[in-house]
């Protein structure tokens, strides 16, 4: 199980959630390629959105958390997407809209 932990953009933090979301697909397991593909597509849009800049003018980075086979075939379709700033891993103010 997966605990993130949420915290006031003010206190010390060293990433954002700019997505939680549902990924669509059969009970059928896609593969890593192709979970991990659908997350980054839903990601980097989502990071647009809230930085204020597409993904591959910034310098900040994204990341992701995704379910594995066995939580996919009980029905985990759960997407976390989480933005970045490897250059400063104590942020104490938000990156939403920041444009970097």
């Amino acid at each position: 199980m997966l605990y993130i932990t949420v915290v006031d953009c003010s206190a010390t933090h060293d990433a954002e959630v700019t997505l939680r979301a549902l990924l669509t697909g059969t009970r059928k397991w896609p593969g890593d390629d192709a979970v991990d593909a659908a997350a980054e597509a839903r990601c980097n849009a989502a990071f647009a959105s809230y930085v204020g800049v597409p993904f591959e003018q910034s310098r900040l980075e994204t990341d992701f958390y995704t379910t594995d086979r066995t939580g996919w075939s009980a029905g985990d379709r759960r997407l976390i997407c989480l933005v970045y700033d490897p250059d400063n891993t104590s942020l104490t103010r938000s990156l939403r809209g920041s444009h970097l």
